[in-house]
């Protein structure tokens, strides 16, 4: 540590604006903060002509001065520093600084929450929380305007479609005293039925290895479309399917993935279908070498000889092979030649040592592969069964005859399941149409995989398959050009489509597209008629339709539907934005980018600015059309400058907020509440509720016994403060 006033005044002579061009062409100085406690470790990553020549001096914020690329510093206390690298080569310097925060995390950092869900049919859906730490208490938005509690509600909507849910978790602080928060909102899809949805079963297996965390995608079930949403619980996410990430430092983080997979259903028509899946996982402060130890690979068989691709390389590890034919290998990507066709299965065998435990560790993969024409020990595996109606009007006697499988699994179509072998019965509670499926698998003698097979068919009693027989369409209107989704479920073996369009044109098509004669309002309606099998012998014929209103001329149910607005104000560089758009009471989704290159979501929030300058504030707010499948999308942008000292990172005094949750009233204290203070309380939406002028003296009561229960925010502004508290009303 030395005194930099020398070194400074050098920088700025040489950076004079006769000599600039020549230094930008020489040093760029830019760096990175990694922050554990109050221990800091900063890294330049300027970019230099010369690298053996630059040298590197730090301004910590605290008065002292610190020399080297690489430097670990550590600070006497919490508070926000700002930190400046200056990066000197050839007489030129480049400067650059940024804020760095110590251990002023607030105590609610941490709160994590996650839901999934799973539409049962009949408009119900099971919605299941996750909390990391584990919550004491949950409120459910159900975007119907209803809400609920509970880790695990089952909620019954009043009619089919798409609803933005909201979940909002608590806990209790012990040691500061402060009820901490976190908050999930997704689009949840209430159906009628989900006969394909019923085999999307989302699933990861998470490896925590030297460097990050490999996922292994492990979802069943898929359609012929899917695709994939990865949350990594530390703000990240991925579309990969099988992702690798690399975690900010050590703790506990709750992963969710989101599969959403279409298929094709019986008759014509497509169904989308979502599930997820929420796993806590811990990322360790220190680990070993075989930590990461795995022996995944993947083969690639041409004729007689096979490329064996290794999941992981690593070059401490070590890699042995055994081919199944009485040879071995080594390395990790080896090439392999086989005597002759057959099933063989593979071994590997990584092993690397751990000098901390002065010991080795080893990881073992095998699987089989089938070369030649011999086939896979899976072809003879089917899940083919046979049933019949017996001993009641609404029970079934069913048997598998499904080869040489170990194992059963049968669903009903009706929620239930048994896995109690190849044959038994099942009692239903009402007549109807129900998919029975039965799932045959078997493992592969010296491997880790496993041959399986599904098989379903339709079990109809106690009333007419014309029941289940709904027909139904959407329209995709282009100005006079209407594309149309046929959604019929419930059909037969055969099925005929019959479209009038209303102005006296039809067609047969199963997804038809249409150009209308011009800008009107057109009755369009679908009959469906199908074939089904009794189960008695012999068909039946039957029939449904669906009429709905096409207006052409390209408007849709988006236009002119919201008015976008928002407000924002400041302490220093610390910024809060709020959500004042007019939804006409529709539950939205907002999302911000803060110009910056970064981004955040919810109806209100704070930012940090790190550096002065002009930003664009974007805001886009996203719902549901009502009476409508339509997603409208609303965007708003808002230019501010931004100024950066020292004196800019200031926090308010604290405001404590008392009873949580509050009856009638609720009670808040500190001394920002001096003179007259405007309390504007919001929903979750940014919908205002209530909006008054008080003349405040350090304290206050706001009674608020005519609001509804719910979870709502309350922002406070006066001469000397703005900002926004979370409060929730029994």
């Amino acid at each position: 540590m030395r005194n930099s006033s020398s070194f400074l005044l050098a920088a700025i002579i040489s950076t004079s604006a006769s000599a600039q061009v020549l230094c930008d062409s020489l040093v760029q100085a830019s760096f990175s903060v990694t922050t554990q406690g109050n221990v800091v470790v900063l890294s330049s990553t300027s970019w230099t002509a010369f690298p053996n020549s630059t040298t590197y001096e730090w301004s910590t914020g605290d008065g002292a001065t610190v020399n080297g690329q690489t430097v670990t510093y550590i600070y006497s206390g919490p508070g926000n520093y700002l930190v400046c690298l200056y990066a000197l080569v050839e007489g030129c310097v480049d400067t650059v600084c940024q804020v760095v925060n110590i251990g002023n995390e607030s105590p609610c950092s941490e709160a994590q929450v996650a839901f999934t869900w799973a539409s049962s049919g009949n408009a119900i859906v099971q919605f299941d929380a996750y909390s990391s730490p584990q919550a004491i208490g949950y409120l459910w938005d159900f975007g119907d305007g209803t809400v609920g509690n509970g880790e695990n509600p089952v909620h019954s909507y009043q009619e089919q479609g798409s609803y933005e849910v909201c979940l909002s978790a608590w806990t209790w602080n012990q040691q500061t005293q402060d009820t901490c928060w976190a908050e999930e909102c997704l689009l949840v899809v209430a159906s009628g039925t989900e006969e394909p949805c019923d085999a999307l079963q989302a699933d990861l297996i998470a490896y925590v290895l030297m460097g990050g965390v490999q996922f292994s995608n492990t979802t069943t079930g898929t359609g012929f479309q899917t695709t994939w949403s990865w949350a990594f619980g530390d703000g990240a996410g991925s579309n990969d399917a099988q992702p690798f990430h690399v975690y900010p430092g050590p703790g506990n983080y709750l992963v969710c993935l989101t599969a959403i997979s279409i298929y094709e259903q019986q008759g014509g028509g497509l169904i989308t279908c979502v599930d997820s899946v929420c796993q806590e996982i811990t990322v360790p402060v220190e680990g070993t070498p075989c930590d990461s130890l795995t022996a995944e690979f993947t083969a690639w068989p041409s004729g007689l000889g096979v490329n064996f691709q290794n999941a992981v390389i690593e070059p401490s590890w070590s890699y042995h092979w055994y081919f199944d034919d009485g040879s071995e290998g080594a390395g990790p990507n080896p090439f392999h030649l086989y005597p002759d066709t057959g099933w063989y299965v593979v071994c590997l065998v990584v092993g690397t040592y751990d000098p901390l435990a002065e010991d080795s560790c080893f990881a073992e993969y095998c699987t089989g592969i089938q070369l030649g024409g011999g086939g896979s020990p899976c072809d003879s595996l089917s899940a083919d069964f046979w049933w019949q109606q017996g001993g009641g009007p609404t029970n079934i006697f069913f048997s598998a005859t499904s080869g040489n499988a170990s194992h059963w699994l049968w669903t009903f179509g009706d929620g239930s399941s048994s896995d109690d072998g190849p044959q038994g019965t099942h009692e239903y509670t009402e007549p109807g149409t129900y998919q029975l499926c039965l799932t045959a698998w078997y493992p592969i003698q010296g491997t880790q995989d496993t041959c399986s097979a599904t098989s379903c068919q339709w079990v109809t009693f106690g009333g007419s398959p014309c029941d289940g027989l709904e027909a139904g369409f959407q329209a995709n209107v282009g100005d006079v050009t209407v594309w149309f989704s046929n959604t019929t479920i419930g059909t037969g073996f055969q099925t005929t489509w019959l479209w009038d369009f209303g102005d006296g044109t039809t067609s047969n098509d199963a997804q038809p597209s249409h150009i209308f004669p011009g800008l009107d309002t057109y009755e369009v309606c679908l009959t469906v008629t199908s074939i089904f099998e009794q189960p008695g012998g012999g068909i039946i014929t039957c029939q449904d339709s669906y009429c709905q209103s096409v207006v052409t001329g390209g408007t849709t149910p988006c236009d002119n539907l919201w008015t976008a607005s928002f407000e924002f104000g400041n302490q220093g560089n610390v910024y809060t934005f709020f959500n004042t758009s007019n939804t006409e009471g529709a539950v939205v989704s907002t999302q911000w980018a803060f110009g910056d290159g970064t981004f955040g979501d919810g109806s209100q929030l704070i930012h940090t600015y790190t550096t002065s300058g002009n930003y664009t504030i974007c805001m886009t707010i996203t719902g549901i059309a009502p009476g409508t499948n339509d997603t409208c999308q609303v965007e708003l942008c808002q230019n501010i400058e931004i100024s950066v000292g020292i004196e800019d990172v200031i926090g308010s005094l604290p405001i404590n907020v008392w009873p949580q949750p509050f009856d009638d009233a609720v009670r808040l204290e500190g001394e920002d509440l001096r003179g007259n203070t405007r309390y504007t309380l919001m929903d979750m939406t940014g919908r205002i509720m209530n909006d008054r002028l008080v003349l405040s003296q350090d304290r206050i009561t706001l009674d608020y016994s005519g609001l509804t229960a719910g979870t709502y925010l309350l922002r406070l502004r006066n001469g000397h403060v703005d900002r926004s508290l979370r409060v929730m009303k029994h």
